[in-house]
């Protein structure tokens, strides 16, 4: 591993979003009674009440679903899939085929883990790695371990029809390399992109952008005008944003407010610090939201 694939996987865990990836089994077992010893598996329905770390859950995912006419058929790429609550939606809902990429290993083993649970295998495959380096090239960029994984399940740089990625763009400072990973991962002709992230409104304050460093693992945001253009550049066409602000900054607000509430539950489950960090990051991107430095963006675009 490179030393700089090691310094971003320990700088990730600053997101306290990230601290404790055992979080979504600590909410299905006391909320649900869950055992991974149970006979039957896990409604893939019921661990999305808790699998969905993006705004506004599987209502955001099928409104992007719906966008882009996903059907059976599609090769889907779920890039920065975190604990897999999109890919296993996906797949239940529309039978699609999905290659869950996901970069900290130990997010992607419980994704991994919580799939198995569903007995989902047949139709989500996941995958350890950083998806920019994976699909940088036209002709891919895989480790042995990667290659076999792909191979063994039919995936390829070029062999996607769709790919979905929610707030992932946004740890990430390189977004024409990202750009590009995508443009280079889909098919031509066939293959459509669907994001959701941050964007920048206005200039930063020196202790907003140390927020979004230390509290959000962002060092780097761009304006809309910036991101459609950078996404044009990378060989996308028929590029179309939708504003989400207003729906983010009331849905952060109200997570955060919740939380807050509930907090005597949350340390007994997630343990003092877990809870006390989400908590203090839930708090500063509500604040980001409310005081009008950050944005929220839907896109979509295709490859010619």
């Amino acid at each position: 591993m490179s030393e700089r694939k090691k310094s971003a996987e320990v700088d990730i865990k600053t997101m306290r979003l990230y601290t404790a990836t055992d979080r979504v089994l600590n909410d299905l077992r006391q909320e649900t009674g869950w055992s991974e010893h149970a006979s039957k598996p896990l409604s893939v329905d019921v661990l999305n009440r808790y699998d969905q770390y993006h705004y506004h859950g599987t209502q955001a995912v099928e409104e992007a679903a719906q966008l882009i006419d996903l059907t059976c058929a599609d090769i889907v790429l779920d890039a920065g899939a975190g604990v897999g609550g999109t890919s296993r939606y996906l797949a239940a809902k529309y039978g699609c085929k999905v290659l869950a990429v996901e970069f900290q290993p130990d997010v992607n083993e419980t994704s991994a883990r919580l799939t198995r649970a569903c007995e989902m295998g047949a139709k989500v495959t996941h995958l350890c790695g950083d998806f920019v380096e994976m699909f940088g090239t036209p002709q891919g960029d895989y480790t042995s371990a990667q290659e076999k994984v792909l191979k063994e399940n039919g995936f390829q740089v070029g062999s996607f029809t769709v790919i979905f990625t929610f707030l992932v763009v946004l740890h990430i400072v390189d977004k024409a390399a990202t750009f590009q990973s995508f443009y280079n991962a889909l098919q031509s002709g066939s293959g459509r992109l669907v994001i959701e992230d941050f964007y920048q409104i206005r200039a930063l304050s020196e202790v907003e952008t140390e927020t979004l460093a230390d509290e959000v693992y962002c060092e780097k945001l761009t304006s809309i005008a910036q991101y459609t253009q950078d996404l044009q550049s990378a060989g996308f066409i028929d590029v179309q944003v939708t504003d989400l602000t207003a729906s983010w900054t009331e849905f952060t607000s109200s997570r955060c407010h919740m939380f807050e509430e509930k907090m005597e539950r949350h340390r007994r489950v997630y343990g003092p610090h877990v809870a006390d960090g989400l908590l203090r990051f839930y708090k500063a991107v509500s604040t980001l939201f409310s005081e009008g430095a950050l944005g929220g963006l839907r896109v979509t675009a295709r490859k010619p």
